[in-house]
C-alpha cells in the first residue's frame, strides 16, 4: 500500500489509507499530481509535502470518500493516550455523532489547522474539545467543523487501548474539570519512582 508523507503546521505523517483504494498507482500518482498542481503542494514520489489549509482539505476530501487515514501524530496535547510519533486512524463520520470522550479530528476555525482532541462535552450539535493534555479547552467546535474520529492508536507498532474504552468517559469528566493534567503528572512520577 503506498506510503505518503504528510508535512503540516502541527502534524507531520506517513499517511495510509486503509482498505481498498481503488484506482492503479498510475491513476493515483496522476491524481496526486493533479492536487499537487492545484494546491501547490510539494510532491516527491510517495512522499507529500502539505501544510494549513491545503492538509485539512487533503484529509477532508479523503475521509468524504469513505476512506480511513493513518498518520503519525505529532505535538503532545493528547499525551499519554496519543503520543508524538503514535500512528493514529482516522475514520470518516457516520451515525452515531462523536460522544463524550471520543477523540475527534478537527478543524480549527481561527488557524484553519488540522487538531486532534477529545470531546468533553456535546452541546447540541457543537462540542467542546480539549487535549487531554492542555490547559484550556480547543472551545464550542461545531459538528460541520469536525472530519473524522480517532478509532486505532498504535505505539511501537503495538495496538494503545487505554482512552478509548469505556474510560474515555472519565478521561473527558476528569479533563472537563481540569483535573486529567495534574493525575497524570502524578501517575507518571508514581512510574518513574517505582520502575
Amino acid at each position: 500500500m503506498p506510503q505518503l508523507r504528510l508535512t503540516g503546521i502541527k502534524i507531520t505523517a506517513n499517511l495510509t489509507v486503509v482498505g481498498d483504494i481503488g484506482p492503479s498507482l498510475e491513476q493515483e500518482r496522476a491524481a496526486l499530481n493533479s492536487l499537487k498542481t492545484s494546491a501547490g503542494l510539494n510532491l516527491n514520489e510517495k512522499q507529500l509535502s502539505v501544510s494549513g489549509p491545503a492538509l485539512a482539505e487533503l484529509l477532508r476530501a479523503t475521509l468524504a470518500k469513505g476512506m480511513p487515514l493513518r498518520f503519525l501524530a505529532k505535538g503532545f496535547s493528547m499525551d499519554p493516550f496519543i503520543r508524538d510519533d503514535d500512528a493514529i486512524t482516522v475514520w470518516p463520520l457516520g451515525d452515531p455523532s462523536p460522544g463524550l470522550g471520543d477523540v475527534v479530528a478537527f478543524i480549527q476555525e481561527r488557524s484553519e489547522r488540522l487538531v486532534v482532541h477529545r470531546v468533553i462535552r456535546v452541546n447540541g450539535s457543537s462540542y467542546v474539545i480539549k487535549g487531554d493534555n492542555s490547559d484550556g479547552a480547543d472551545g464550542l467546535i461545531p459538528r460541520t467543523n469536525i472530519l473524522g474520529w480517532v478509532k486505532e492508536v498504535e505505539r511501537n507498532e503495538k495496538r494503545v487501548c487505554l482512552g478509548f474504552g469505556l474510560e474515555r468517559f472519565l478521561i473527558a469528566f476528569l479533563s472537563r474539570t481540569g483535573l486529567i493534567t495534574p493525575l497524570v503528572r502524578i501517575a507518571s512520577k508514581l512510574h518513574h519512582l517505582f520502575r
